[in-house]
């Protein structure tokens, strides 16, 4: 069994940072640098620093004692859950080796010392090979309850991403973005993979470790599939509705290009759906969104300008149409959360709008949105 976080397998950020011409702002990112930094916070353990110093020196296969193989197996998955970075030859030479030394040593000396004196020299080699043995048991344990709490965190960030943007690449990163622990550090490890293209979809990579999550956390698991099985239909509905927004906005700017055409004093009511819209407006130029629309919204303010724009809540900018009149348009899609309008709001990011369109001036037109509480 290969110890997943042994140091061979671990990359050379120096080597990589410099390798290929590769980009270093791409390698600086906050994945990156996460992952490098749990890197060098794992390195802290003294039993990993006095395993991996000995076994340069010798190492001493365990497998190798009689009867002992189930044991090591066992050794072996809780080296790789408590993410320790040594393999169970390190081990075997942290147990051996000081042994070795101080063996002789206490045989000597138990040769001048009393009875009791000599009883508590012996205890110590064993002590020493319980502490060895039992280490990574411990750790794998304490990881194992660190992590319980940390799995639904990550659960529940993965959820709230995926449901505003069907994309599992950005439910990984949202999750090691906003958690800290072990199960982190594996999501952080995946998105760098997929940068250094270790792997190439999300998917790929969150199916690798989970198969070294199951033996020790298989509820967290099954959670995963689940999200990741949701993920398909989430995006087939969610298309849908983006569809459905996009023909609403489509005969919204045709209806204010028609009143646009026709006699001042024109008016036209229509009631407009708006899915998963982060903002529909008008602006005088193309370009991207105010970033201040959901305040905007909250507060019922209006624009001008000659483009009615929208953009999605993922922070896709759908485009704009150009119309031939000036127009004053209220903001509409989701408010500020924690507006008034917000809490009186609409339903699974569902908002519905009262719109009066009116041409008041040779060259201008009105639209008025009023908020329909469900």
């Amino acid at each position: 069994m290969n110890n997943r976080y042994n140091s061979k397998n671990m990359p050379d950020f120096d080597d990589l940072s410099n390798s290929n011409g590769q980009n270093n702002s791409n390698l600086e990112s906050r994945d990156y640098r996460k992952y490098k930094e749990a890197e060098k916070d794992v390195l802290k353990s003294k039993y990993e620093d006095w395993a991996r110093k000995l076994g340069s020196i010798k190492k001493i296969d365990l497998k190798k004692i009689p009867l002992a193989e189930d044991g090591i197996k066992e050794m072996e998955k809780d080296i790789d859950v408590a993410r320790l970075k040594v393999t169970q030859e390190d081990i075997g030479s942290l147990l051996f080796l000081p042994l070795l030394v101080v063996l002789p040593i206490f045989s000597l000396l138990a040769v001048f010392l009393p009875t009791p004196l000599t009883i508590i020299l012996w205890t110590v080699p064993l002590l020493w090979a319980y502490w060895v043995t039992s280490y990574p048991n411990f750790k794998a344990t304490v990881t194992k309850i660190k992590s319980s709490d940390e799995a639904l965190k990550i659960i529940l960030y993965m959820a709230m991403q995926i449901k505003i943007n069907p994309n599992l690449e950005r439910g990984l990163k949202s999750a090691a973005e906003h958690t800290e622990g072990p199960l982190s550090r594996d999501l952080s490890k995946i998105l760098w993979d997929l940068d250094t293209n270790k792997y190439t979809t999300a998917k790929e990579g969150l199916a690798e470790n989970m198969k070294f999550w199951r033996d020790w956390s298989p509820d967290f698991v099954k959670s995963l599939k689940f999200l990741v099985d949701s993920i398909g239909r989430i995006g087939e509905s969610q298309q849908r509705m983006i569809r459905d927004t996009q023909r609403e906005y489509d005969l919204l700017a045709t209806e204010i290009e028609n009143i646009c055409g026709s006699s001042v004093g024109n008016r036209r009511n229509t009631e407009i759906t708006l899915n998963m819209v982060r903002g529909l407006f008008v602006s005088d130029t193309r370009g991207e969104p105010d970033p201040e629309i959901p305040e905007r919204i909250a507060d019922q303010d209006t624009a001008e300008g000659n483009y009615v724009c929208l953009t999605f809540i993922d922070q896709q900018h759908e485009g704009c149409v150009e119309i031939g009149c000036d127009v004053n348009m209220t903001y509409m899609g989701i408010p500020q959360p924690g507006s008034d309008m917000y809490i009186a709001g609409g339903e699974d990011e569902i908002y519905s709008y009262d719109v009066t369109i009116e041409k008041t001036d040779v060259n201008e037109v009105k639209v008025n949105a009023e908020h329909i509480i469900p």
